[in-house]
């Protein structure tokens, strides 16, 4: 135990397994912070500018249709200014990623055309003007991640950022050495109920990706919520961000990024 730490509580109820320092958790929206620090690492490399067309990178043209004349750029997606919102085909689409080695492409949510598109996924303020949170944002950051560096979005994110800090999580379950030590997320629905991670010391089957192509849907590991981590794994990457106004140096990103990712817009 390190001191002056205190534990509370149990990440295991039905096995009675106690919260302790190494105890990971699904730090659910806290992920879209990390899954921006990486794709701030690769701005810091000059591979891309904020306000270019995205589209430009993914090899498909993502417009909103009210407003087609108009791209969307990285600063947007970053900033919940791009006019997506999680429309009626997020959650279908979500369902047909998770757990297939041959996920539907990207382009089926966003384009007027796919099998999981609804126009709901576009609101109709000019794209730039107006805030809207949205998990969707995400899907297609960690996209843009994975054409921009060549590498899947969960090994990208772990050898850029999370390695380099010494954080042992992940976005990947399948890359945390003790399962044990991952925390089970239950609701209070007639009393509590497991929801996810719920996997009794038992090391879940990897993710079978045999089909899937790099680059065409990065939602597969959760980018907008399925980062795994301990509380004093979490402390590291926000130590990242403190670093910021104490100048001190930091291995993955500059201040220069920092201080844009810190921006109000």
């Amino acid at each position: 135990n390190v001191s002056g730490v205190y534990h509370a509580g149990l990440k295991d109820y039905d096995r009675n397994l106690k919260v302790n320092d190494s105890t990971m958790y699904r730090v659910a929206s806290v992920s879209k912070l990390i899954t921006t620090m990486g794709l701030m690492a690769l701005w810091d490399k000059g591979s891309f500018n904020l306000d270019d067309d995205v589209s430009l990178y993914l090899g498909f043209t993502l417009r909103n249709p009210s407003w087609p004349e108009i791209p969307i750029t990285f600063r947007m997606l970053l900033s919940h200014t791009s006019s997506i919102q999680d429309g009626n085909g997020y959650s279908n689409f979500l369902a047909a990623t998770y757990g297939n080695s041959s996920p539907p492409h990207i382009n089926e949510l966003f384009c007027s055309d796919g099998n999981y598109y609804s126009s709901n996924m576009w609101r109709t303020e000019k794209p730039g003007s107006f805030f809207t949170y949205s998990n969707a944002n995400f899907g297609l950051v960690a996209t843009l991640i994975e054409r921009i560096s060549g590498e899947r979005f969960d090994e990208f994110m772990r050898n850029s950022i999370l390695l380099p800090l010494g954080v042992a999580g992940s976005y990947n379950v399948s890359h945390i050495q003790n399962i044990n030590n991952l925390a089970v997320l239950y609701r209070n629905q007639n009393g509590w109920q497991a929801q996810i991670d719920n996997y009794q010391g038992q090391e879940p089957e990897p993710i079978d990706l045999t089909g899937y192509e790099l680059g065409t849907n990065g939602f597969i590991f959760g980018p907008q919520g399925g980062l795994r981590c301990s509380a004093f794994d979490l402390a590291k990457l926000v130590e990242v961000h403190l670093s910021l106004y104490s100048q001190k140096s930091n291995p993955i990103l500059s201040h220069e990024a920092l201080a844009l990712m810190h921006q109000a817009n």
